[in-house]
């Protein structure tokens, strides 16, 4: 391997590994809570395996990003870096509109019986995004990992800096894969940790606001990323050595 390649994998496995961990605790944990991933409200089993398929699905994006960027070069991240906000918005918007379209799409919705066909489009959409957050299967968490990838991240936008220092498509699709590896098991964690809390009414009651919550993450994580309100992190040292959690 080239010094550059060498160079990008030791920078990943070195300081990345406290950077990342802390960075997707902080940034993804809440909202994937939000999203039940770990089905710590619903009950579901197999947890792990869920979240492995929500990861393989980012895995898919990002190495495909990974690979672009280490062949075609900064222009890819640059592309992403722009189109994110966008995307992640109008994420948390639907997220948000689920309770309205819930509404319209019932029979004694707020829409009139004229509008039969928008009763219909509403609930569509009300069981696009339900499909899209419920994450009821492994099919549907896999598309849920593919859709966040788009979510405007640091560490992300960092490892694919590193991507297109390589210069090589593989490497640059390897630094992301890598990536994914790194953070599978604090997301793992962090999904898991509500099923240790013996008393979880409180979480349950709260279950029909989660995915709002998801929702309203997803619109500041957007607008920090747009630059239209400050970024939000922890700031604090650990050997010597400055570190963050961020939030947003």
């Amino acid at each position: 391997m080239s010094a550059a390649v060498t160079s990008a994998y030791a920078q990943l496995l070195s300081v990345g590994v406290l950077f990342i961990g802390l960075h997707c605790v902080g940034m993804c944990g809440p909202l994937l809570l939000g999203l039940d991933l770990g089905g710590c409200v619903t009950r579901r089993q197999g947890v792990w395996r869920h979240v492995l398929a929500y990861q393989a699905g980012k895995l898919v994006i990002y190495a495909a990003l990974g690979a672009l960027a280490g062949a075609l070069g900064g222009a890819v991240a640059s592309t992403i870096k722009h189109g994110a906000p966008i995307l992640t918005a109008a994420l948390g918007a639907a997220l948000l509109a689920r309770p309205w379209l819930t509404r319209l799409s019932s029979p004694a919705g707020e829409l009139p019986a004229i509008f039969p066909r928008g009763q219909r489009l509403a609930s569509r959409l009300r069981m696009a995004t339900l499909r899209f957050a419920g994450a009821r299967t492994l099919g549907n968490t896999f598309l849920l990992g593919v859709t966040l990838s788009v979510l405007p991240c640091m560490v992300v936008m960092w490892v694919l800096t590193l991507a297109v220092t390589t210069g090589s498509a593989l490497h640059g699709a390897g630094v992301m894969v890598l990536l994914v590896i790194m953070n599978t098991a604090p997301l793992l964690g962090v999904t898991l940790l509500p099923r240790l809390v013996r008393n979880l009414g409180p979480l349950q009651r709260a279950s029909r606001h989660l995915m709002t919550f998801s929702g309203a993450w997803m619109l500041v994580v957007a607008a920090a990323a747009a630059n239209l309100i400050p970024h939000a992190a922890l700031h604090f040292t650990l050997w010597d050595e400055p570190y963050m959690l961020m939030f947003w």
